[in-house]
């Protein structure tokens, strides 16, 4: 798989990223826009004759009407004036994304029986974003999301997110694991035009089982987790894996 031997730097920050190249950010969209014009010649000494016909002839051969640019008439519009927006292309896709986390819950949470249930076409292009439910057996253990947006806030406005982590990116932290009921650590961070949150789940209905027991989410796993999550939305944004 092609994102073996990357997760094995988590546990040093430092060689992790050492040994990162500096993603490319490409620009997204630019506009392409041309205006036909028609030029009218002549000077106030010219025939009537002289002026119509030399006239005309730049009008037919330019595509002009009488009108000018602005006609209404469709089969005389310039097809150059058409806005033409250019989107850099994507190769990664959303089966490459999910399998990722999968292989995050099975190497660093020690979770070897979690499935990914996307919610795209696993073939699928991520153009502009993609979810990835994450179970093990008909249990919700984790969720991944991640979209291109124009918003510059990837909590969406959440106030649980009460502190943050440095990893390369600044990775908010949404922390739930001493609370009743769901127990869960949630993480959040914008690469160039992406936003993504990955959200691990150590108790929902049931608590999530690794293969030595319950799963009690460390601090050291949070960290690993924040990486992962800047490490992915970074190739997400780059357009390649």
């Amino acid at each position: 798989m092609a994102t073996e031997g990357w997760l094995d730097h988590y546990d040093d920050p430092d060689e992790y990223w050492d040994d990162e190249p500096t993603p490319f950010v490409p620009s997204r969209r630019r506009q392409v826009r041309l205006e036909p014009r028609c030029y009218d010649g002549g000077g106030p000494r010219m025939t009537a004759f002289r002026w119509i016909v030399p006239t005309a002839l730049v009008l037919l051969l330019s595509g002009c009407t009488p009108d000018g640019p602005g006609s209404d008439d469709p089969g005389t519009r310039s097809s150059a004036a058409i806005s033409t927006p250019l989107f850099e292309s994507s190769s990664v896709t959303h089966g490459q994304l999910c399998d990722a986390v999968v292989q995050f819950y099975d190497l660093e949470l020690d979770i070897a029986d979690s499935r990914t249930y996307p919610l795209d076409n696993r073939d699928a292009l991520m153009t502009s974003g993609g979810h990835c439910p994450i179970r093990q057996g008909m249990s919700l253990i984790g969720y991944w999301q991640s979209r291109a947006d124009s918003s510059p806030d990837p909590t969406e406005g959440l106030a649980e997110f009460t502190r943050t982590i440095e990893a390369g990116r600044t990775v908010r932290v949404a922390d739930s694991r001493s609370e009743h009921g769901t127990q869960s650590v949630k993480l959040a961070t914008r690469v160039g035009e992406w936003n993504a949150q990955f959200e691990i789940h150590q108790k929902r209905e049931t608590a999530t089982q690794t293969a030595h027991g319950p799963l009690v989410i460390t601090d050291r796993q949070i960290d690993s987790a924040a990486r992962f999550l800047v490490d992915i939305t970074t190739r997400l944004d780059a357009g390649h894996w």
